[in-house]
Formats: structure tokens, sequence, C-alpha cells
């Protein structure tokens, strides 16, 4: 179970990392405060959704590579990670992963400069 909390966790870390690096970009409209990330969060909705559901999929296989794989190539260069500790870097990690692939997809990725312009944008036709 802390294998399961420690994947997501470094999941939602990744998210809130991303919300955070996008309502602080000047180049959208959004505000940097609790309203700027509910509405990032309701234009990425499916994206975000879909990359949960994934990244839960994903889980057996990212696991069991970051604590096997992983776990003997960190110890062989004198490093130690519990294996709680590489389920948080798998999460982190396939959720970067997963939202470079989705952003591949053109119904999965959200323009935020285009849904929500900064104020002193000028008007590009679409």
């Amino acid at each position: 179970m802390l294998l399961w909390g420690m994947y997501f966790t470094g999941i939602v870390l990744h998210l809130f990392l991303q919300i955070q690096n996008s309502v602080r970009s000047s180049s959208n409209g959004l505000t940097n405060n609790w309203a700027g990330m509910k509405k990032w969060l309701q234009l990425q909705a499916v994206s975000v959704l879909v990359r949960l559901f994934f990244s839960a999929i994903v889980f057996p296989v990212a696991l069991s590579v970051s604590v096997h794989a992983l776990s003997g190539t960190l110890a062989a260069a004198g490093l130690a990670l519990p294996p709680w500790g590489l389920a948080g870097l798998a999460g982190y990690n396939v959720d970067a992963l997963l939202n470079q692939v989705f952003g591949l997809i053109p119904w999965m990725r959200a323009e935020i400069p285009l849904l929500v312009p900064p104020p002193n944008a000028p008007c590009v036709p679409r």
C-alpha cells in the first residue's frame, strides 16, 4: 500500500509542478492563484484523467523496473533508495512521460494560451 501511495504522490507532485509552471507563465491569462489552478484543471481534465488511468495500468511494470533494475544499478554506484522512494520516482517519471506522449495526440491537448489568452494578446485568427 505504501508503494501505491508513493507512486501516486509522485504523479500528483508532477501534476502540481505542471500547474504551477502554467499559471505562472505570461503566455496565458491564467491567474497565479487557486482560481488559475482550478481553471487549468478544468481545461486539462480529460488529459489528467487519462494520464491517471494509464499511470495506474503501468504501475506494476514501472514498479518492477524501478525496484528490480534500478536498485541494482544504484547499489553498484554506491547509492541506495528504498523501494518506496523508487515508487515515488517511478510515479513522477511515468506521469512526465505520459504527459509528453499524450501531448502528441491533438484531441488530448489543451492549448492554454489559445483558450485563456493573456490580457494584452493581439487578436490572432485560428
